[in-house]
């Protein structure tokens, strides 16, 4: 069984609570890993995060979510609204959601944080999660279960 991410676990737990059935959260395209060429995207990676517990089965990754808007007069409010939302859905959540089992605590590294514009005068913002999860426990290796 091929291993997933926690970049594409949080992104479905994300597209889960907007109940969106297309991929998209308020209009904006999601995606793990790379932006598409449109504008209004989110973009969610994985970014290490701290140490795992080296005996049991616990990880504490970190990821990247990048809210990128279009050219409009009302990029900024637009793009910053999306994230301000989606850090209200997703910090704090309730553990092991449905969407995302091996979840238990979500936090944030700092707020929301504007990156400036892209080069093509698309204005991006960043939330970085810090996650608590524990892994399945028929996960190969050497750690134990909780």
């Amino acid at each position: 069984m091929p291993i997933t991410s926690y970049a594409k676990k949080f992104k479905d737990l994300t597209l889960n609570l907007f109940g969106s059935s297309d991929g998209q959260v308020l209009t904006y395209k999601t995606m793990v890993g790379e932006f598409a060429t449109t504008d209004k995207c989110l973009v969610f990676y994985d970014t290490g995060g701290s140490p795992p517990t080296p005996n049991l089965l616990l990880d504490f990754p970190s990821i990247q979510v990048i809210g990128r808007g279009d050219t409009s007069a009302t990029s900024y409010p637009d793009t910053y609204h999306l994230m301000a939302t989606l850090k209200n859905k997703l910090l704090g959540i309730d553990g092991q959601p449905a969407a995302f089992p091996e979840l238990t605590s979500c936090t944030i590294r700092g707020d929301i944080a504007h990156m400036g514009k892209d080069s093509n005068g698309r204005h991006m913002f960043s939330l970085n999660f810090q996650l608590i999860t524990e892994p399945d426990a028929t996960a190969d290796g050497h750690r134990m279960s909780l």
